[in-house]
């Protein structure tokens, strides 16, 4: 009898676990939604693969545990990850569908490379534009649409959501709907991540609401696993914060980036001390979608006042920067062709070696990295990483969409996404062909991801491109 009990208490233990498990990953579903959607232009339609097996819920697909892979082949060329073991955000960040190299750079990024974030906020009155382009939540007219037996094969398939907004053509969502998207995302992971994060609004709020807010300050370097209340909890309630305050804001006032640029720099030479002393940076965002507005002038050494040209007067801001520790993202959030131009010029002004990364939104990226590098599938999660500005981790990140990778760059890249060093891959110059095979095990071990090029599930890297290449 005593056996028996002691068997039936292990029962009722295991199924306790279970559940706690299973909603442990309910909510986490629903945190790290904005993570894995993909882009959706309003006049074309996403199409679904046609399985039994697909649940409309994100954009990654997870092999199975009967797939065949060669585990052994590829371990030897990991990194030892006893360093971020600890961490419950690591496990975290693989669900969300980060492969190892990249959920590893990204926690080095915030515990060793950048010590805090600033992301000003575009809120002038020219965001209420209609060609912004959204990530897309789901299809709420065609839910219908969505089979009901999801997981009944040996897969767990998982692809984007497919959605349209309100009119079947583009023009029919606005720049500050953009922003909005890709703000409360970053503000639910880095109040997760625990990467202490300070956001400014460009103009007053209009609805008297603060204009500085932040997120990451009360949960740095998680190392014990919290309780699940503690972990979705108080982390969520920090995003929900930040979510009410977007929404309650409307668009409306001038551009004065100019003025928000220097009002962070002046913050961060205060913290310059600190920051050398560590051997830390500051990243800094600026989601916008044009130049600074208004008149300006400047005195010259004679005192005569010379009218300057409110791109000038943003430029001279940008250029003020240089020096410092700062890693900067200009994350645009318009189609017009003027302010992407002068915003591409001066990043190309700036040059390779500069602090200062131009970025578009997704689909119009992932064009662009497609042009250049097509052998790589230019993944939602690592658009999002670059919106982060990881490229203070490595420049390789900033150069995707600006030029094609040599063979050297495309084995140091490999070896940051799926974790492993450079030295450790064949060398592509003396053996392509091994170069392209040792690449095609290490990607088995990762989760596939949309592909915005192909418009369907692949994996991480185009092996049959790579062997096109030699």
């Amino acid at each position: 009898m005593a056996t028996h009990r002691i068997f039936r208490r292990r029962r009722v233990s295991y199924l306790l676990w279970s559940y706690a498990l299973v909603a442990l990953s309910y909510m986490q579903s629903r945190e790290i939604m904005a993570f894995t959607y993909v882009t959706e232009r309003r006049n074309r339609p996403v199409p679904l693969p046609s399985s039994s097996s697909l649940s409309l819920s994100s954009s990654v697909i997870i092999r199975s545990e009967s797939e065949g892979s060669p585990v052994n082949t590829v371990r030897h060329r990991r990194h030892h990850s006893s360093k971020h073991s600890n961490n419950p955000n690591c496990d975290w960040l693989k669900d969300l569908g980060f492969p190892r190299g990249l959920r590893n750079t990204l926690l080095d990024n915030i515990e060793e490379v950048s010590t805090k974030r600033f992301w000003i906020v575009d809120n002038s009155g020219s965001m209420k534009m209609m060609d912004g382009h959204e990530i897309l939540a789901s299809n709420d007219r065609n839910k219908s649409n969505s089979p009901k037996n999801s997981n009944t094969s040996n897969d767990k398939v998982l692809v984007p959501r497919s959605g349209l907004t309100n009119a079947a053509a583009d023009g029919d969502t606005t720049r500050w709907a953009e922003l909005q998207e890709t703000v409360l995302c970053h503000a639910q992971l880095l109040s997760i991540l625990g990467a202490p994060t300070d956001f400014r609004l460009l103009n007053a709020p209009s609805n008297g609401g603060p204009q500085k807010f932040r997120v990451g300050y009360d949960n740095n370097n998680i190392q014990i696993l919290p309780s699940m209340q503690s972990i979705f909890g108080r982390k969520k309630s920090d995003s929900n914060r930040v979510e009410k305050i977007m929404n309650r804001n409307k668009p409306k006032g001038k551009t004065p980036l100019h003025e928000a640029i220097l009002d962070v720099r002046g913050d961060v030479i205060r913290m310059l001390p600190q920051l050398r002393a560590d051997g830390m940076k500051v990243t800094i965002v600026v989601c916008t979608d044009g130049c600074t507005t208004g008149t300006a002038s400047k005195t010259s050494e004679n005192g005569e006042t010379k009218p300057v040209e409110p791109n000038q007067e943003l430029e001279e801001a940008l250029q003020s920067l240089k020096g410092l520790p700062v890693n900067v993202v200009i994350r645009l959030c318009t189609d017009y062709g003027e302010v992407v131009n002068f915003y591409n010029d001066l990043d190309e002004r700036m040059g390779e070696s500069s602090f200062l990364d131009v970025i578009d939104d997704y689909e119009a990226e992932a064009a662009q990295v497609c042009g250049q590098n097509p052998w790589l599938n230019y993944a939602l999660v690592l658009h999002r990483m670059r919106e982060l500005g990881l490229q203070g981790s490595s420049s390789l990140l900033d150069f995707l969409d600006q030029r094609p990778f040599t063979g050297d760059e495309i084995r140091e890249f490999v070896a940051l996404l799926f974790g492993t060093t450079s030295d450790l891959l064949p060398d592509p110059l003396y053996d392509w062909e091994n170069f392209v095979r040792e690449i095609d095990l290490l990607q088995q071990r990762e989760e596939m991801h949309w592909n915005p090029a192909k418009m369907e599930v692949t994996p991480w890297i185009d092996t049959d491109e790579l062997l096109a290449m030699q």
